[in-house]
């Protein structure tokens, strides 16, 4: 008996220390990852892996310590993770969705992305999940075969996005006079870039006013600034022109 219990505290040494170990070996791996080119989200993940294989690896050899046939181990082992599989083989498909994203690569940490309907910062992913932020601090968590089989929209991959001044004036307006008001609101906007140079568009000619577009080319992060900065000096512009914005109503007069 006294022989049993003290291979058992060898055994659960044994585990301890594998434990340590993956400890330490996480905290280096991080260390040494943040040195290299990958993706945060692929660095992340692969350090996630480092603890849980030192502790399989002391599982092992515990109980290789205390005489357990391993190679009866494995057999069981092997059973039992065919029948988990079965029972989570949804759990399955994001692991392997999970796999082709981080091989793709279609978004990486921190850029912004619509997937699914769902617009947001990539936060982090995992094997099963990836996990965005969205413009009103919300946590969206998508599993990764939707995510997989949805359309992906990323808005930071190019660097550059298109400001667009669209708006609907009255069909009676001055055309050259709203190109005018709205291309100098446009380019008055120090986010926005002088190359390619913004550019004006008539639309449509609708039933109520003429849709007209304005359009110039900024900086992912400056964007919104300029997007929102480019409209008020634009519906500022066409007050003070007495241009009048289109409404139903008038299709109705």
């Amino acid at each position: 008996m006294g022989d049993l219990l003290w291979m058992l505290v060898q055994a659960a040494a044994i585990v301890a220390v594998g434990s340590f170990l993956g400890s330490w070996a996480t905290g280096v791996a991080r260390s040494w990852m943040t040195r290299t080119d990958l993706d945060p989200l692929v660095r992340r993940l692969l350090v996630s892996w480092v603890r849980p294989l030192f502790l399989i690896f002391a599982v092992l050899a515990a109980l290789r310590h205390l005489g357990v046939d391993l190679t009866s181990a494995v057999a069981v082992l092997g059973a039992a993770t065919l029948a988990i599989g079965l029972a989570i083989r949804g759990s399955l498909s994001n692991v392997a969705a999970g796999a082709v994203l981080l091989s793709t690569q279609p978004y990486r940490a921190g850029e912004l992305v619509e997937i699914a309907g769902k617009v947001g910062t990539i936060e982090e992913m995992t094997l099963f999940h990836t996990l965005m932020k969205t413009a009103n601090g919300l946590f969206v968590i998508a599993p990764n075969t939707q995510v997989l089989n949805s359309t992906i929209t990323n808005f930071s991959a190019n660097g550059q996005r298109r400001v667009d001044l669209a708006l609907v004036v009255d069909g009676k307006a001055n055309l050259d006079k709203v190109e005018e008001i709205l291309l100098a609101s446009l380019t008055a906007q120090p986010g926005i870039l002088a190359e390619p140079a913004p550019s004006f568009t008539v639309v449509d000619v609708l039933p109520y006013g003429v849709q007209v577009r304005a359009s110039g080319w900024s900086l992912n992060e400056h964007y919104g600034a300029s997007r929102s900065a480019g409209l008020r000096a634009a519906l500022a512009g066409l007050k003070k022109s007495r241009i009048a914005l289109a409404t139903t109503a008038h299709a109705e007069v």
